[in-house]
């Protein structure tokens, strides 16, 4: 009888400990849908802002393009600070740095007055502060996810679908704020979420290890991410896929969709519904990857992703009715669902934890580097092809990547990361 209780207590032990170890993952997860909330809150409200007291387009513009371009050059170099200092500690200083440079918005505006360069500047500053946030967000994955117990699949799966509720409902709910508190009130209630997802992480994550110093200086620490990724086949592999993916995808859906249903749809309403479609198609690729991932290698279901992002563009070439184009592009979310969280995954298994910030914001930076080329080049490609034949070149392109990930045998090491796990 005795031993009856004591294996019921060691029980009871064993669940208290596995609901204790996953409370981190959940603030994670929380703090982390706050953060892409804001973000877009922020991308909303401040150009709104700006179009409310300067009445000025271009003003608008500039003041867009200002919080683009240091995002890009944080997340490249904010790697190697992330692998030097404490995820914990920078997540929030990141948080709490861009609640500062929010709120003094309204603040100033309200008080001493608030000039267009003064704008620029804190804008600037929250861009650059919240990269390496983000970046630290995601290195946190591997050490508390070992410690919860819970697979770094189910993990990215759940980040990718809170990615994809961000994406689906952050303009609607920014535009019910903007039209119910005005933007200076939508900057006071973002700063507020800011300093709500830097205390979480204080309070609710704890430290965690942090690789020893490499006794090298910044540059070199960048220099040593830089040369890993290249010397890594696989790695570089994945990274030149997304890469090129973001390239194509940035002028289908940035140009091609927009201007299909302008041109020939002719209506707003019908873009709506297809970006939604492709949206929810998002939300159920990631929960189905969460819940199949461990019945297929990795391997698979890599391949099988790319299939869905590729194959469905073609028949939008054919420039199809509303509800066939939104079909196609909810199959198109859904390989997107299934394969940034598997991308996630991948990086976290086969990197060193003393490079993972690194190599993960060398890949966002890639990615963002990526998106305004490719939309520079959507426009262009419109222009000399027209749309069908734009449609057909990037899935053509495409499907030219996924044959070269189906024939490349560095892809099959992923699957033997399954058996030595």
């Amino acid at each position: 009888m005795p031993a009856q209780v004591d294996g019921k207590s060691l029980e009871v032990q064993d669940t208290l400990a596995h609901r204790s170890g996953s409370l981190p993952i959940q603030v994670l997860l929380f703090t982390s849908l706050v953060s892409m909330l804001g973000n877009q809150l922020t991308g909303l409200a401040v150009p709104w802002f700006v179009l409310e007291t300067t009445g000025s387009a271009s003003k608008t513009g500039i003041t867009a393009a200002v919080t683009v371009i240091p995002v890009i050059i944080a997340t490249f170099f904010g790697g190697a600070l992330v692998d030097r200092t404490g995820y914990r500690g920078l997540s929030v200083f990141s948080d709490l740095a861009s609640a500062v440079t929010l709120a003094a918005v309204p603040l100033f505006y309200l008080t001493t007055g608030l000039s267009f360069p003064g704008l620029l500047v804190l804008m600037f500053l929250g861009a650059i502060f919240d990269a390496p946030g983000s970046t630290a967000r995601q290195a946190m994955i591997p050490q508390l996810a070992q410690r919860s117990g819970i697979p770094l699949e189910r993990i990215n799966a759940n980040f990718g679908m809170i990615a994809a509720v961000s994406s689906l409902f952050a303009a609607p709910l920014a535009a019910l704020l903007i039209a119910w508190l005005g933007p200076i009130n939508v900057l006071w209630f973002n700063a507020g979420t800011f300093v709500l997802s830097g205390l979480a992480v204080y309070g609710l994550i704890p430290v965690l290890e942090l690789a020893e110093a490499s006794g090298e200086s910044f540059m070199t620490d960048v220099r040593i991410g830089l040369r890993y990724v290249a010397d890594n086949h696989l790695i570089r592999t994945i990274i030149l896929a997304a890469l090129v993916i973001n390239m194509l995808f940035a002028p289908l859906f940035g140009v091609a969709i927009p201007y299909f249903a302008n041109q020939e749809l002719q209506s707003v309403r019908a873009l709506g519904i297809m970006l939604g479609g492709e949206g929810l198609g998002a939300l159920t690729g990631s929960f189905l990857y969460g819940r199949l991932c461990g019945r297929f290698g990795r391997r698979t279901f890599l391949l099988a992703a790319m299939l869905l992002l590729t194959l469905p563009i073609l028949p939008l070439a054919l420039l199809p009715n509303q509800w066939l184009a939104t079909g196609l592009l909810a199959l198109i979310g859904l390989g997107s669902g299934l394969v940034n969280p598997m991308l996630g995954t991948f990086l976290q298994i086969t990197t060193p934890a003393h490079l993972l910030g690194r190599v993960t914001g060398l890949i966002r930076a890639g990615a963002m580097v990526a998106t305004p080329v490719g939309l520079l080049l959507g426009g262009t490609m419109i222009a000399v092809l027209n749309l069908p034949g734009s449609i057909l070149l990037i899935g053509s392109v495409m499907a030219v990547v996924l044959l070269a990930l189906w024939r490349n045998r560095s892809l099959y090491e992923l699957d033997r990361e399954i058996e030595t796990e």
